[in-house]
Formats: structure tokens, sequence, C-alpha cells
């Protein structure tokens, strides 16, 4: 067994927006080739044949979702794909979207955590806090 077969994704699902082109196509190209079957989602139904054909070409099927996944009221259009609220993915096991929302939300949001945390070590250490109240930091 090589290193690459670490990473296969056999018998796997993946979703990719974003997938009409650029990274997006290529990821989609990638979890085909690693053996997943991909959901593509993106604007535009000319590049996301183009991808499909691509993910076919690789020996897996394709599946295209005509969705622009920045617009709140097309997201619904997934949910199918993606499975009904709280069911935590059922369908899709491996989920990419290289220039999406939901990434830099959840980073945001690690970020956000990461400044809540380092900021509550420096106000609530003792060798901190006359230099930290004296820069005006408290805890949040």
């Amino acid at each position: 067994m090589g290193v690459l077969d670490l990473y296969r994704l056999d018998g796997r699902v993946g979703i990719v927006t974003g997938a009409g082109w650029g990274l997006g196509a290529d990821f989609a190209v990638a979890l085909a080739e690693a053996g997943a079957d991909v959901v593509l989602a993106a604007r535009r139904a000319d590049r996301l044949a183009t991808t499909a054909a691509a993910v076919e070409a690789a020996g897996r099927r394709a599946l295209v979702v005509l969705a622009d996944v920045a617009d709140p009221d097309q997201c619904g259009v997934l949910a199918a794909v993606l499975g009904e609220v709280d069911e935590g993915f059922r369908y899709v096991q491996v989920r990419l979207g290289p220039a999406r929302m939901t990434h830099v939300m959840r980073w945001l949001g690690a970020a956000v955590r990461a400044h809540e945390t380092a900021l509550d070590y420096v106000t609530s250490r003792s060798v901190f806090v006359g230099r930290s109240a004296a820069m005006g930091l408290r805890s949040i």
C-alpha cells in the first residue's frame, strides 16, 4: 500500500461549489481521481458541463446542480443533495467550497474564538494585567 492509497475516497460522494472553473473544477477532478463521485455546483451550466465531462473521464459519476451558493434563496437547491437540516451531510461525505462563504464563516468563527481565548489569557494572567489594563484591554 502506497501513501496515496491512504487518501482514496472510493465509495464516497463529494460536493464542490464553484466547480465551474479554476480551483473548483480542479478540486472536483481531483476528488474523482481519488475515487469519489462528485456533486458539482456553480452558476454556469456550460462550465459545469466541462467539469462534469472531466469527472466522468476519470471514471466517476457527476451530478450537476445549478446554484449560486452566495445567494441564500438558491442554497435550497442543494438541500436534496445535502440532506435535511441537522442530518449532518448525510449524503455527502466530502465538501469543498473553494470560493464560498461556508469556509469563510467557519474560519471567521475560529479566528473570533482564538482572539477571545488570547484576550482572556492576557487579561487574566497577573503578569499581564497591569500592562493590558494600561492599554485599555479587557475581557470580552
